[in-house]
């Protein structure tokens, strides 16, 4: 098969099980872990680096809720009152007590009411008095496969960006048993996987991700973001073209040069499934070529290693 004939999912299909000595057929034994492989050897690939080819067209918009004081008036088990009804509902959000900065889940909250339900029953000696309902928990869009750092704040008085640090380091500096309170917001943080929106199917999709901010911000923000996109390759030549679901396509993002990358992981699985030795010089061949992108793509520095500067206590790799 040609290089140039590589121009849809279903191609690479093709190709993957002519190289495994398998019959090009729907009804094919390993026709369905073939599919699963091309698909899982394309998302790897997607994932192995910061492709400016596999980033969405248009950046990812998330709007950062600004925190709300209240007045805590009742609190029986975990119920609680407030002072004044809240026109929105706050489903979602956490709220802490200012005395003891003791903090609870919303779970709900109906709008232009003011009794609130939370995750347990508030069991610290002082429960009525002032607090402040704040969000810093947010779920992105099913579409995003790999986040990219870091967030862009739209608000011109804000010049700084927020940047996307590993979770251990977002802990180490901002704690996880405490509120850090309400300011500029410094930092974001990738947590587990968020639930899908009802009626995703989790087995096609995936989970979403979710992000933590600190601190949380005292008005509301609109901050961007880049992405890598989820394309579920529909591996379908009858139907190769775009749908209506953004995360369904049969064009692989992968500039048409490097495609065979994808031929060469997914027949090694192919062949590692079916125990055939030669698995090794397909897989070999794919880390081979994904070093090349790597210096094509990207630049030989991102293969150096990089030194935080002098003020610094830590040593990383960019």
């Amino acid at each position: 098969m040609a290089q140039d004939d590589l121009a849809f999912g279903a191609d690479l299909l093709d190709a993957v099980q002519s190289r495994a000595n398998q019959l090009v057929s729907p009804t094919d034994g390993y026709i369905l872990d073939t599919r699963s492989y091309v698909r899982r050897a394309y998302r790897d690939v997607l994932a192995a680096a910061n492709w400016p080819w596999a980033l969405a067209s248009l950046p990812g918009v998330l709007q950062l809720l600004a925190s709300v004081n209240v007045v805590i008036s009742a609190t029986v088990g975990a119920t609680m009152t407030l002072a004044a009804p809240l026109a929105t509902s706050m489903v979602g959000r956490k709220i802490a007590l200012s005395n003891t900065q003791a903090w609870y889940r919303i779970l709900a909250h109906a709008p232009s009411t003011a009794v609130l339900l939370v995750d347990a029953a508030v069991v610290e000696a002082v429960k009525t008095g002032p607090a402040m309902i704040f969000q810093d928990e947010y779920d992105l869009p099913k579409e995003v496969l790999t986040l990219r750092g870091p967030f862009r704040p739209r608000n011109g008085a804000m010049w700084w960006q927020i940047p996307l640090i590993p979770e251990p380091e977002f802990r180490g500096q901002y704690g996880t048993s405490f509120p850090v309170g309400p300011g500029p917001v410094e930092a974001a943080t990738l947590l587990r996987s968020a639930a899908l929106p009802t009626g995703d199917d989790g087995s096609k999709f995936g989970p979403a991700p979710r992000v933590a901010i600190a601190p949380w911000p005292t008005e509301d923000m609109i901050v961007e973001y880049d992405y890598a996109p989820r394309h579920l390759l529909t591996l379908d030549r009858l139907l190769p073209g775009a749908y209506a679901d953004p995360t369904m396509h049969d064009v692989p993002l992968v500039p048409v040069d490097w495609r065979h990358v994808i031929i060469d992981r997914a027949t090694a699985l192919l062949l590692l499934d079916k125990k055939d030795p030669s698995w090794t010089t397909y897989n070999d061949l794919a880390n081979q070529s994904l070093a090349q992108m790597i210096r094509l793509f990207l630049g030989s520095d991102r293969e150096k290693l990089w030194v935080k500067p002098r003020h610094s206590l830590s040593l990383g790799c960019q």
